[in-house]
């Protein structure tokens, strides 16, 4: 239930600055928020990110890692927000 994430900018400079979390969904109340209410009001919004098909459920996906292609990556080398 842990999200992994890792953002990079200035990826062109000799000294690209990282940033990286580790966020246990589980737990909630991340930052002390309940939930993410940041969309509740929008009538259609999208969150740029991978969806992992990796279920367990229907699929029996037994999440074996990367050697068992069990994972999934996405790269931004862009992202405008509009408000």
């Amino acid at each position: 239930n842990v999200m992994y994430l890792e953002f990079t900018k200035n990826l062109e400079s000799k000294i690209p600055i990282t940033r990286s979390f580790a966020i246990d969904l589980a737990k909630g109340h991340y930052l002390g928020n309940k939930y993410d209410a940041g969309y509740k009001n929008e009538w259609f919004f999208f969150k740029a990110g991978a969806y992992n098909q990796c279920s367990t459920g229907v699929v029996r996906c037994k999440n074996e890692g990367i050697e068992a292609g069990d994972y999934t990556q996405v790269s931004f080398y862009q992202l405008d927000i509009k408000h």
